[in-house]
């Protein structure tokens, strides 16, 4: 038996329809706020590649509107034997004690995203040396990445804050001595509570 939609059973859903589409086409949009800013980070793109890649990602990501670049600082790709077993004899605090060219990704990618009207996000981050990890099981994930020593790891800091506190000169690809832009953003380590770094 079919019963007819007659009087309020009908205009009630009716007007609760309209009352919904009013209300949404009336909401106003969202609106960033003027001191928003993007950050993205791509270290595959970033320091991973050469660096006339690297320089050309720049670009593209400021013509993207990309306000800053976060970027990993890998420990183990700045610490001297970092396959080593033991601590190597060097002033861990003091980045003109890491190997040569260690810090050049780096140098470069300040150097260029500064160039670019980019800010700067350096995180430290595993994979850590060997040397500087537990020599125990860990519960999960890597070695390199579960419980470095805190004073291996503050010292590693300290080293790649120093170099890019804004004071610290270096040369350019053309031998031409440059001073490194100061990096204003940090972070500290990545997931610590994840075994895999």
């Amino acid at each position: 038996m079919r019963v007819p939609i007659t009087g309020t059973a009908f205009r009630l859903p009716t007007v609760l329809a309209m009352i919904v589409a009013l209300a949404l086409a009336a909401a106003p949009g969202a609106i960033a706020s003027h001191g928003q800013t993007m950050t993205l980070q791509d270290d595959q793109q970033l320091i991973y590649s050469t660096p006339s890649h690297t320089a050309a990602v720049l670009q593209d990501l400021k013509n993207m509107g990309v306000d800053r670049v976060r970027v990993s600082v890998v420990w183990s790709l700045l610490a001297p034997k970092p396959t080593a077993s033991r601590t190597p004899k060097f002033n861990a605090t003091d980045p003109a004690a890491y190997p040569g060219g260690a810090w050049a990704r780096y140098d470069f990618l300040d150097y260029m995203a500064t160039k670019d009207g980019l800010q700067v996000y350096f995180q430290p981050v595993a994979p850590a040396p060997y040397w500087a990890t537990t020599r125990l099981p860990v519960p999960q994930g890597y070695r390199y990445a579960n419980n470095p020593n805190p004073a291996d790891y503050g010292q590693f800091v300290q080293a790649v804050a120093t170099r890019y506190d804004g004071r610290h000169s270096t040369t350019d690809v053309t031998g031409s001595a440059v001073t490194l832009p100061a990096v204003r953003y940090w972070g500290i380590w990545n997931e610590p509570n994840i075994g895999a770094g």
